[in-house]
């Protein structure tokens, strides 16, 4: 009778497994897995930037845009795709910004729920100010933040700054970085604020700082915070024959970190002539990732999706595909603008392939994993000039991308997508609802406690399963449980390889519920 009721487990995680595979618009986000906005007639809406909230909510922001003015836009989603109605006006909020171009490109959450965002502010068709603006939970510009909840920055010796990025550190200090000109170039820009929206003059003297390599255009497009303080900031520098990648380290203070490869900058490359990082992320070990798009000179406009990967001190890290460097084989024009980590280590790419939106799932020690999607990427024609501009990764594994595109009319509209990945897919609660199902911590080590809720008695067994549906072990030998909320303590066997496993309840009745597990 027990192996029965085992069989019947697998049986039902093979065909849940079955019903949606890695890559799969996740039709319980907004009916088929794309949520459009359109904020208003006769307006242009884009999609720059997306942060998800603890609580599941994603927030997306942008610009609105007509013929007179531009306003910064933001939109929040509920889990499900719907507009949140709790945010600004049934799920949207625009805030007048200057002359038209002005945009929001980046956004952040901080741990008490506001949002923060960074921008560009046109004063008219020819200046520009750095913008960083303070969001309280409900969508209004919160007035204890700078000037009425909005600084702008005058960073560099010219008329035109653009912010590209932006982060919140554990004290609740903001660092963005973006375009800052500098005479007749461009240098990478880093700002730093205090947490009331000041400028940080424990930062570089001012909470301003420039960083110029060459006497052509640099840009700062990306940044990440270390645990230790430190700040990574990803862009590149044009020496007039080639566009490279640099990824220079900041100390607390804003003095270049003398540890991390030249006097504190790595410079590298994709592997072609012209590459623009867009993205960067740290890994749980120090590595660092940057993304971004590759093309050469001589194949122009050609463009390819590319990554990287450095060690903590700022060498490529020949642990990834040999040489630390990894350009995606795809003919065509694209791009990536915007990376996230897996729970497992794997790589997810957001961004364009020839105006369509793409998705690429890159193994944790380089190549495209053949398991999502068509040989490791999703293309998804909706509309015209469709642009991935934000990916995010959320805790159940599935994938989210944001950007824009041209629907039925020449204007643009919001859009954000869920998809499928190999963790989402099979996790399910069967026969007794449970209301709380939670593994901690996932990824698992040696130990972990497992928390559901039973909506009967039952008297009850778990299992491990390993990701193809067969049995590994029992984890909790057969006891009665009774209804409401139950916290196990799981020992895994000490032998178990690191993988995707799946947890499974089972009764005299069959799976009550499943839940996955990935044992690093």
């Amino acid at each position: 009778m027990r192996s029965a009721i085992i069989l019947c487990a697998m049986s039902f995680y093979g065909l849940a497994a079955y019903a949606q595979a890695p890559g799969d618009l996740d039709p319980s986000f907004s009916g088929d897995g794309i949520a459009i906005t359109d904020f208003g007639a006769n307006a242009n809406e884009r999609g720059n930037g997306m942060a998800l909230q603890a609580d599941g909510r994603i927030v997306v922001v942008g610009s609105t845009n007509t013929a007179e003015e531009s306003s910064f836009a933001l939109a929040r989603y509920m889990p499900d795709g719907s507009l949140d109605p709790g945010f600004g006006t049934n799920g949207i909020v625009t805030t007048q910004a200057g002359a038209p171009g002005s945009a929001l490109n980046a956004v952040a959450i901080q741990a008490d729920g506001r949002i923060v965002v960074a921008g560009t502010y046109f004063v008219d068709d020819v200046e520009s100010l750095w913008a960083i603006a303070r969001y309280t939970s409900n969508g209004q510009l919160d007035a204890s933040f700078a000037d009425e909840g909005l600084l702008l920055v005058d960073v560099g010796s010219g008329y035109s700054d653009y912010a590209t990025a932006i982060a919140v550190q554990a004290d609740g200090r903001i660092v963005t970085t973006g375009w800052a000109r500098s005479g007749t170039d461009f240098d990478i820009g880093i700002v730093r604020c205090t947490a009331s929206g000041v400028l940080d003059a424990s930062f570089s003297g001012d909470g301003k700082l420039t960083l110029g390599y060459g006497t052509n255009n640099d840009g700062g497009e990306a940044v990440a915070l270390q645990p230790d303080g430190r700040i990574l900031v990803a862009g590149h520098t044009n020496s007039g024959q080639n566009v490279e990648v640099v990824v220079a380290r900041l100390t607390a203070a804003g003095l270049p970190d003398t540890g991390f490869g030249s006097n504190g900058s790595a410079l590298c490359s994709f592997g072609d002539s012209a590459d623009l990082p867009s993205s960067i992320a740290l890994q749980p070990d120090g590595r660092i990732i940057v993304a971004g798009t590759a093309t050469s000179i001589l194949n122009w406009p050609l463009a390819e999706m590319a990554l990287l990967r450095l060690t903590a001190t700022g060498g490529l890290d020949p642990t990834f595909n040999g040489d630390g460097r990894y350009v995606l084989p795809q003919l065509g024009i694209s791009g990536v603008s915007a990376l996230a980590l897996m729970p497992d280590g794997r790589i997810v790419l957001g961004g364009t392939a020839n105006s369509s939106f793409q998705v690429a799932m890159v193994q944790a020690d380089g190549g495209l994993d053949p398991g999502f999607g068509t040989d490791g990427m999703v293309t998804n024609d909706l509309g015209d000039d469709a642009y991935g501009m934000g990916v995010a990764v959320q805790p159940d594994g599935k994938v989210l991308l944001a950007g824009h595109t041209r629907m039925a009319t020449t204007l643009e509209d919001l859009v954000v997508m869920r998809y499928h990945t190999d963790l989402s897919i099979g996790i399910a609660d069967v026969q007794g609802a449970n209301t709380e199902l939670v593994i901690h911590p996932n990824p698992v080590g040696a130990v972990a406690t497992l928390t559901f809720t039973l909506v009967q008695d039952e008297r009850l067994s778990l299992v491990l399963l390993d990701g193809t549906g067969r049995l590994v072990c029992e984890l909790a030998p057969e006891q009665l449980l009774k209804a409401g909320t139950q916290r196990v303590g799981l020992a895994l066997p000490a032998s178990l390889e690191p993988g995707i496993y799946v947890i499974t309840g089972l009764s005299t009745r069959g799976a009550v519920f499943q839940v996955r597990m990935i044992k690093e």
